[in-house]
């Protein structure tokens, strides 16, 4: 009996010990481990202070909020460029903080698509000034995918839009000076012939026919100095237009049959490639007839000392890709209609490519170079949209993008072909 309760209790202090040195071993870990995520917090705070130094330290804003749309984020570029207080922001949800200010933040936050705008809004403190601001935003998500919430970067461009407007301004003063002297240029020529042929006209010992040329060749002077000012005039005017939605088929076919003449004698082969429906848009019939007749003027131009001239009209619609952010989308979620000319004949130098819009800048040896200007002009007043591509001794492609409506006109009234 008493061997029995002596191996009991040696037993008993043995599983004691084993205890003991469990725990403390349990102990020992625990400290390493506290060590370890004492350690790791630290280094984690300091990232997190590393990491907030460099955001506040961007001359940028940056703003973030969390999934219920409560501001977590507000760096000192942001407080600059809103007048507001970080204390004043965070914690606080974004459509109270900012109030009038556009929703594209929280249209990230809820739709989870990225987004670049440009828009003009009144920040700062005191008296806010007018400012161009770029935003751009983005979904916060975390290893797994989830969702932590949006951020979004302000980018102050005001003064860079200044130093473009003053840019464009001394452009349009050195085109002026250029104009100016291509008008002088324009009408000296023929001023000059005329005050020959005048000359010529005070002698009396000229026969009837030399008389009769003479006169023809003032005649012919002032019909050519008429000619550019006409033309002159037509670009300074403010083109007007009176758009109906049609079809644009219908302008292409009269264009075409417009310029056959033209076309025939050129010795152009003409491939059409648009359907004969389903290009409605809103149109002026006249304006952009007259564009499309001097697009396709210039082509058989452009052919005239080539051995191929084949003339390419496309015409096609557009719908913008809502799925695809990167995808072109010149019209703000606007379906629109493209027009193409393509030709295959000299092109046009890389140079000369650059002023292509530029008035009385011509490639021709016989030309005001007010065409292309104009046809500028009423792309322009249309909505739509020019572009050309050109390589030499290979061809040129003009590319005219019209929107399906436009904003003041939101209930198409659909106008009969014919």
């Amino acid at each position: 009996m008493f061997e029995a309760a002596q191996k009991l209790w040696a037993d008993a202090a043995t599983s004691y010990q084993r205890l003991e040195d469990q725990v403390k071993q349990l102990n020992q870990d625990l400290e390493h481990k506290n060590r370890e995520l004492d350690s790791s917090l630290r280094e984690q705070q300091r990232l997190h202070h590393h990491l907030r130094s460099i955001v506040d330290s961007l001359h940028h804003g940056v703003i973030a909020v969390d999934p219920e749309g409560r501001i977590s984020l507000f760096n000192r570029g942001a407080a600059e460029l809103t007048g507001r207080k970080a204390e004043d922001a965070l914690g606080k949800p974004y459509d109270a903080v900012f109030p009038n200010h556009p929703p594209i933040l929280l249209d990230t936050l809820r739709t989870g698509r990225s987004q670049v705008r440009e828009f003009e809004d009144y920040l700062g403190g005191g008296e806010p000034q007018a400012r161009q601001m770029e935003v751009t935003t983005t979904v916060v998500r975390n290893g797994d995918g989830r969702a932590l919430g949006a951020v979004e970067v302000l980018h102050d461009l005001t003064e860079m839009r200044k130093m473009e407007a003053q840019l464009r301004q001394a452009r349009v003063l050195a085109d002026l000076g250029e104009m100016s002297v291509s008008i002088a240029h324009e009408i000296r020529n023929p001023l000059g012939a005329i005050q020959l042929f005048v000359e010529t006209l005070r002698d009396e010992t000229i026969s009837p026919d030399v008389r009769e040329k003479t006169f023809d060749g003032i005649f012919g002077g002032i019909r050519l100095m008429n000619h550019t000012i006409t033309n002159l005039l037509e670009f300074t005017r403010p083109v007007t237009t009176n758009s109906v939605f049609r079809n644009l088929s219908d302008l292409l076919d009269q264009s075409l049959i417009l310029s056959e003449h033209v076309l025939r004698t050129g010795g152009v082969t003409v491939r059409r490639e648009y359907p004969p429906v389903g290009l409605m848009c809103h149109v002026d019939d006249s304006q952009f007839l007259k564009a499309l007749l001097n697009l396709l003027l210039n082509a058989v131009q452009a052919m005239e000392k080539r051995d191929e001239r084949k003339l390419t009209v496309r015409g096609f619609r557009h719908e913008p890709d809502v799925r695809d952010p990167a995808s072109r989308d010149p019209f703000g979620g606007v379906p629109w209609v493209q027009v193409e000319i393509a030709d295959t004949g000299c092109g046009i130098a890389e140079n000369m490519l650059e002023r292509i819009f530029t008035p009385f800048v011509t490639t021709k040896h016989q030309g005001v170079g007010l065409g292309m200007p104009i046809v500028y002009k009423i792309v322009q007043a249309h909505g739509g949209q020019l572009t050309i591509d050109s390589k030499q001794d290979v061809g040129t492609c003009v590319r005219v993008l019209l929107p399906v409506y436009r904003p003041e006109s939101p209930e198409p009234e659909l106008r009969s072909a014919g």
